[in-house]
């Protein structure tokens, strides 16, 4: 095996190696069913998760968007308000095909709907 592959994915494992950051990961990839798009807010992340700190949902996707398993972008709504939304990046999503997760991963956010 090509070690520089081994060492991404090891990287890759450490972060999603908290149950936190992965559940972030699985809403993220599901939200087109909450959402009808792959993208969510802060609050609804947070209320997926049932999650009582802001901090501690900060500090999760701040270790994803460092990693670049996530990406965050501005929305602005009807009412000129800009926030953020955040989504799966393409690094996730090769991440799971690479290892064989993508067809497990969705099945199991097809059962949660």
């Amino acid at each position: 095996m090509n070690e520089n592959i081994l060492q991404k994915w090891a990287s890759i494992f450490v972060t999603i190696g908290n149950p936190v950051r992965l559940a972030i990961l699985l809403i993220l990839q599901g939200s087109k069913y909450l959402r009808g798009e792959h993208c969510l807010t802060f609050t609804e992340i947070k209320n997926v998760l049932e999650m009582p700190s802001d901090a501690s949902l900060t500090y999760h996707l701040n270790r994803l968007l460092d990693s670049g398993l996530i990406e965050k972008m501005a929305h602005k709504d009807e009412n000129e308000r800009v926030y953020p939304l955040y989504s799966v990046s393409q690094k996730w999503l090769d991440f799971t095909d690479e290892v064989g997760l993508a067809e497990t991963f969705n099945e199991y956010i097809e059962k949660l709907r």
